[in-house]
């Protein structure tokens, strides 16, 4: 458990007042206050910038919350654990991000809970750079070929192809599918964790094409805006039309594409390995009730 002071100098940062913190945390403003400035008191130095509009972390404070947030992430992640345990062995983790969304798995467990009742699904909040909760059983995602992919396993399917982002008003955008030679002459950006099989080949045929290839940090919604204000194209699979902010996602008249499907953990529990034979069977035609969820973009 944080500290409760840790907790509302929390709250204060991100209201920006204790006036406004003391409000949602249901105390008065002088006993926000007090906590804050016995936070202060232990660590020996200032931590808020108090001024008549209201309060802001200094450097040192930044730091803290920064940490203090992290923390917090960690503190649900372990109480999502503790749930799951309490709830017994019929509960399947599931990891969501802006990128794993659950697209299929949601739909697979409505026709599978109603073989198995007991089973639940819990959606746990995921940032595979910063590493996955080991309560994390199941994510469904594209399979580029980074790291953490490569240490669970993958069942595919279908593949997804690579599509081209634009501004909404880039005159691409007008064209219900391109062709390669319709990047001559822009900037075409990827990200560099791309490490699919394939990518080498896409790679020269959008330089064959003329354009100009620009590799980008990991996928994030900063990312995606930054493409637009710099009217760069995005190189992205299909299935992202749901998760580009200010971007317009046409198909390509090309081959190349990403497998899509789920990830489990190599060593999976018992309540997981029945979900997922459930799953293939679904998709290699042994579903006694021909119902497939499908991906849509």
């Amino acid at each position: 458990m944080l500290k409760h002071s840790l907790e509302v100098f929390v709250q204060v940062c991100r209201s920006g007042s204790f006036t406004k913190a003391a409000a949602r945390l249901y105390v008065t403003p002088s006993a926000i206050m007090q906590q804050m400035d016995a936070l202060e008191r232990e660590y020996g130095m200032a931590l808020l910038t108090r001024t008549k509009k209201g309060a802001r972390p200094t450097a040192a404070g930044e730091y803290l919350l920064e940490k203090t947030e992290d923390m917090m992430k960690r503190a649900e992640e372990i109480r999502s654990r503790l749930n799951v345990i309490a709830q017994g062995e019929e509960t399947i983790c599931v990891g969501t991000s802006i990128l794993e969304k659950c697209r299929l798995i949601y739909d697979l467990w409505t026709l599978y809970s109603q073989q198995k009742p007991s089973c639940r699904i819990e959606m746990v909040n995921i940032h595979a750079g910063a590493g996955i909760p080991g309560a994390v059983d199941l994510i469904e995602s594209l399979n580029g070929g980074v790291p953490w992919m490569r240490e669970w396993d993958f069942f595919e399917i279908c593949r997804v192809p690579f599509g081209i982002g634009m501004e909404n008003t880039h005159a691409l955008a007008q064209k219900d599918i391109l062709e390669p030679d319709d990047l001559r002459g822009h900037d075409v950006a990827s990200f560099r964790d791309a490490a699919y099989e394939g990518s080498s080949q896409l790679y020269e045929t959008i330089e064959k094409a003329g354009a100009k290839l620009v590799l980008m940090d990991a996928p994030s919604p900063s990312v995606f805006w930054e493409c637009a204000f710099q009217h760069r194209l995005l190189l992205a699979p299909l299935c992202w039309s749901d998760i580009l902010v200010g971007l317009t996602l046409r198909p390509v008249r090309w081959d190349y594409a990403l497998p899509y499907g789920i990830f489990s953990r190599a060593a999976a529990r018992d309540v997981v390995a029945a979900y997922m034979d459930f799953i293939r069977k679904t998709y290699t035609g042994d579903n006694p009730d021909d119902i497939v969820p499908v991906l849509s973009y």
